[in-house]
């Protein structure tokens, strides 16, 4: 672990208000959180906040700078700068600021790099033009389909194993969620702002539900501005219905609750993780990607934005969802596929990697592996690339994966760079003395010749460990970046042929062996 003098400062630079709402903030409280508990410091920069987040900020033993207008006003980059330049000094290391708003463009990130300071970018949607950053983390399940303009440098932390889970909701890391035949106890939380009072709308939708067992629970958020509205709307029901302010942890709510209410920002991924069966609003327009992602693959459902759905189509819903007891169990379980509750660590890991250790590591895939193979699987280049073009569902890649991880006849390895998943290749074994390769490179990674790398790295290990004397791949006669990373590695163009009505080309490659026992012709 670090000391104090080993981590360097963490400067956090985000704003929250009734039309931002709080999601930005909340996520880099996560990061903050952890920063802290390796005994960093950190300071947060934060355009006039309300009280309650200003206590939130300190609650993590940060210490806060205000300012008065946000981005594009000058005032707001000349502080951040400032700040930046105060905490260098001889025996300082550069402080690390991590930037987290749409309204930061390419020049205030520029200005902050060339400030002395490492940046890093949490981002939703790949809006940018160009991103001037030493890391962008993009914690979405959609974010592995986005192309991000930025140096071949920048390294690019992608997908919900990076997603950034505040310490609150460790402790529920083995929560076992019960899944009744009908679902009783519903929470509604719309995040911490909810200006357009979407969260009134599913309040009149529900109060339509006949249920006597009924029992709803509604988050207001710190910038709600109709909590008095909400209040008169549940009286009449407040038998049923009851409002919850000033929460600060929600993770208890989200274990007591079947079902659940809620926008698509950062709670969504709370809800994956705690397992709660969901209906997910879209209340702005850069949440639309989430829900629509977490839709199709089945941990929440999307309704879309409030203002399309009716009363009536909302309590339809929710009803349906209510009785719907094997759509909720099969949300339960692919809610925690989707997040494992440790991103914050990898996050933590992937920018304070000591660049004198080697950038490149070799591992065996494991079923925690399962969702990001089948989220490259399903990239559309790699489609093209295979022999079966149609997307892979996930049914059948989770059943496909995990005998493929368990047999003795297949090596499947993770090749990372500096902490970063960045592509996968596979042996199986399919004569005596023959493996069969299939690999494929992260697409954020492609075009950085990572292929003929991971080729090197695993090609003589498969041999030995699947006591084969050559390994031997097919790609597509215009697949040009697969043929160049073979020919790179070393392999032998052997042969072209048609394969399935395809024109393929062959490479093979012999296998150095190490064992006594080496029945092989040869050694190269």
């Amino acid at each position: 672990m670090r000391s104090r003098l080993d981590l360097p400062l963490l400067l956090v630079r985000a704003d929250a208000n009734a039309t931002r709402g709080t999601g930005h903030v909340m996520r880099c409280l996560a990061l903050a959180d952890a920063w802290k508990a390796r005994d960093g410091q950190v300071l947060f920069l934060s355009c006039r906040p309300e009280p309650p987040l200003r206590r939130r900020y300190e609650t993590t033993g940060a210490a806060v700078i205000e300012l008065e207008e946000p981005h594009p006003h000058a005032t707001d980059l000349h502080a951040t700068v400032a700040a930046v330049k105060r905490s260098m000094g001889p025996g300082k290391r550069s402080p690390w600021v991590a930037l987290d708003g749409y309204h930061f463009d390419t020049t205030y990130q520029s200005a902050l790099r060339s400030a002395g300071s490492h940046l890093m970018v949490i981002d939703d949607t790949a809006q940018l033009p160009y991103y001037d950053a030493d890391v962008i983390l993009n914690h979405a399940l959609n974010a592995q389909s986005l192309a991000y303009a930025c140096s071949a440098d920048t390294r690019l932390l992608l997908g919900t194993q990076f997603a950034l889970l505040r310490p609150e909701f460790q402790r529920w890391q083995h929560l076992e969620r019960d899944c009744p035949e009908v679902a009783h106890k519903i929470l509604v939380t719309l995040g911490g702002s909810d200006e357009g009072n979407a969260t009134l709308k599913i309040v009149e939708a529900l109060k339509q539900i006949s249920d006597p067992h009924l029992d709803i629970r509604v988050v207001v958020g710190p910038l709600n501005p109709h909590l008095k509205e909400l209040q008169r709307a549940i009286a009449p029901v407040s038998a049923q219905v009851r409002i919850e302010t000033d929460v600060v942890d929600t993770a208890p709510l989200m274990a007591w609750a079947d079902v659940a209410v809620a926008a698509g920002g950062t709670t969504s991924w709370e809800l994956a993780f705690m397992k709660v069966p969901a209906l997910v609003f879209t209340l702005a327009e850069n949440q639309l990607g989430v829900a629509q992602a977490i839709n199709q693959f089945g941990s929440a459902r999307s309704l879309g934005f409030p203002e399309s759905l009716s009363s009536d189509q909302i309590a339809g819903a929710v009803s349906q969802l209510m009785h719907d007891q094997l759509g909720r169990r099969r949300m339960t379980e692919k809610g925690r596929v989707l997040l494992d509750g440790q991103g914050v660590h990898r996050v933590l890991n992937a920018l304070l990697h000591d660049t004198s250790d080697d950038d490149f590591q070799l591992r065996v895939a494991t079923r925690e592996d399962t969702l990001l193979l089948w989220q490259w699987a399903n990239d559309p280049l790699a489609r093209r690339n295979s022999f079966t073009s149609e997307p892979i569902l996930w049914s059948q890649h989770e059943l496909w994966y995990a005998g493929k991880i368990a047999s003795p006849e297949t090596r499947l390895w993770m090749m990372e760079y500096q902490h970063v998943p960045v592509g996968q290749i596979r042996y199986d074994r399919t004569e005596a003395k023959t493996a069969r390769i299939s690999f494929s490179i992260a697409p954020a990674y492609r075009g950085r010749k990572f292929g003929a790398k991971l080729l090197r790295l695993t090609a003589d290990l498969a041999g030995r460990e699947l006591s084969v004397c050559d390994v031997e791949g097919i790609t597509f006669i215009e697949n040009l970046a697969s043929r160049r990373a073979f020919i790179d590695a070393g392999f032998e163009p052997i042969e072209e042929k048609n394969i399935a009505g395809h024109a393929c080309a062959v490479f093979r490659r012999s296998c150095a062996r190490i064992s006594t026992g080496d029945s092989c012709a040869s050694i190269h």
